[in-house]
């Protein structure tokens, strides 16, 4: 169980885990639907236009999983589609994801999509990626028993003639436990790439040092074959390399987070790996830690990098010894003609006691937009803007619950920039506490 998932349990209390209902169900005591996901708001626009547009700053929806149970967890892993129209939405309490569609200006539930074996401790839903058009969707399961070893996997659902079946279930064949494969992943923008993240790996991709690693699957002819590992160059025991991972839109260029790396006994403390592929291979272009004035930020428990890929994001955001300087950021690189340089270094406005600024990530398309989550005290989401090559905080999200709701627990951009998302997990209706609701702004 990693931390993310961790402190969501204690937000929840004890609250009992249940199954999240299918379409039915009519507007409680709130005024809110609970039943298929709806708009509420003002209008939404059916997509979302590639071109950059204005940074968010309205809610224009709240949305909701249907069940009878007091605990669906829904939002506690969130993506949007490139073009905006199609959320995916984890109900970590009892393993679901869910399908929502954006059509004349309504979100409405289309699927709820579990895998077709089910696999005991698989934690179905720890990660969530969407490609370009909504078509194809990845789950991580780290969890996931194969062969009764609790090795991970990543399960591949794609849509044809409006249904979605499983197309693929991605794992590895080596028979070590707890590699914990799907802790993270990210698809290419036209869903024919995997990343998926390993990191209880060793250097060789069995299970042993905890070194980590990612694995590159392909599809080809609807068929899904590992193509590639990718390890770090200097990656060592605990340093937990693929812990996180982020993939561009065309597959060329890769960002994954080591945040155990340098250890107790260095004065680093994470890294961030910056891979690319050309000819048919992947190799490390570069390595990220923390600037030596800010050596004690943890550093890569979350990565992110804009589609484009000229844009990376590395979170900072959990200090040793909270301080205002120290931890609580995001760096910013970018990359111009193959070298990559640190731009930026984000801190937010206002209340020095925001900590965990920087745990979930995501960024629009050509990298100029950014939703920086806040997951501890303060939950919130900021809004970030880069104009003329300098970044400003625009705004910050707070949602409705205050922060018992884990309001910001994970966030998600449309390629535009113009439309984002919130995950609040642990946010309750009067029917049912700690059900879970999603955001959108514009």
């Amino acid at each position: 169980m990693d931390n993310r998932r961790r402190r969501l349990l204690v937000a929840l209390g004890t609250a009992t885990a249940g199954a999240v209902a299918g379409c039915s169900g009519g507007p409680n005591d709130a005024g809110e639907q609970t039943g298929t996901p709806t708009m509420t708001g003002t209008p939404t626009p059916a997509g979302d236009s590639m071109a950059s547009q204005e940074p968010p700053s309205e809610q224009t929806a709240k949305l909701r999983a249907g069940g009878e149970e007091t605990t669906d967890s829904f939002g506690s892993a969130v993506e949007l589609s490139g073009d905006g129209s199609t959320l995916v939405a984890a109900s970590s309490s009892d393993e679901s994801v869910h399908v929502i569609s954006l059509t004349d200006g309504e979100w409405t539930e289309t699927a709820q999509i579990e895998p077709d074996e089910s696999g005991l401790g698989e934690v179905f839903g720890e990660s969530v990626a969407v490609d370009g058009d909504g078509s194809t969707v990845l789950v991580g399961a780290p969890e996931d028993r194969s062969n009764d070893h609790e090795v991970g996997a990543a399960y591949v659902f794609s849509r044809s003639d409006g249904e979605w079946s499983q197309q693929a279930e991605l794992t590895t064949d080596r028979p070590d436990e707890f590699l914990e494969v799907g802790i993270s992943v990210s698809l290419s923008g036209d869903g024919s790439t995997a990343l998926v993240g390993t990191p209880r790996a060793d250097s060789t991709g069995t299970t042993g040092s905890t070194s980590g690693a990612a694995y590159v699957f392909s599809r080809s002819d609807g068929e899904w074959t590992q193509a590639w590992t990718l390890v770090g160059e200097d990656t060592g025991t605990l340093d937990m390399f693929g812990k996180t991972v982020a993939l561009s839109a065309d597959a060329s260029t890769a960002v994954l987070g080591a945040p155990g790396y340098g250890g107790i006994d260095s004065e680093k403390d994470g890294a961030a790996y910056m891979f690319e592929r050309s000819g048919g291979d992947w190799t490390q272009q570069a390595k990220f830690t923390a600037d030596d004035e800010y050596s004690e930020d943890t550093f890569a428990p979350a990565v992110e990098l804009s589609a484009d890929g000229s844009t990376a994001m590395v979170g900072a955001p959990e200090p040793e010894d909270y301080s205002e300087e120290i931890g609580n950021a995001v760096y910013v690189f970018s990359q111009s003609d193959g070298e990559w340089t640190r731009e930026d270094r984000l801190k937010p406005k206002g209340d020095p006691g925001e900590i965990y600024f920087g745990n979930t990530l995501s960024l629009s398309r050509d990298g100029s937009v950014a939703l920086i989550g806040v997951t501890n005290i303060g939950y919130s989401a900021y809004v970030f803007a880069k104009s003329d090559d300098s970044w400003a905080q625009e705004t910050r999200f707070m949602g409705d619950k205050g922060h018992l709701s884990a309001f910001g627990y994970d966030v998600g951009v449309s390629d535009s920039g113009g439309r984002v998302v919130v995950g609040a997990p642990a946010e309750g209706d009067p029917d049912r506490e700690g059900s879970g609701a999603v955001y959108v702004y514009e």
